[in-house]
């Protein structure tokens, strides 16, 4: 499985507020973030209730556009992303 890698989304002022989603198209990625110290993601963008809220995914394409979708499994993901961007949309796995 590709692990998808977030860009860093903190400065000298602190942590960004989520993220902004792009539109993804054709084959994507699809992934569940785990939080570290409970609110964050790996680059270090700001969640908030990462412990004990539905789980984050985040999905990228092949030009490594990004979208993220809180969804209870990896199908309810994949449900809102193609709501989202379109149902032509398919996944790995």
């Amino acid at each position: 499985m590709k692990t998808i890698k977030l860009s860093n989304a903190c400065s000298q002022y602190g942590a960004n507020m989520g993220r902004s989603d792009q539109p993804v198209t054709g084959r994507c990625h699809l992934q569940r973030i785990r939080f570290v110290d409970g609110d964050y993601d790996n680059g270090g963008a700001y969640w908030g209730g990462g412990r004990g809220t539905t789980p984050l995914y985040v999905c990228q394409d092949a030009n490594m556009n990004q979208c993220f979708v809180r969804a209870k499994s990896r199908e309810d993901a994949k449900e809102q992303v193609k709501e989202k961007f379109g149902n032509k949309i398919t996944f790995y796995n």
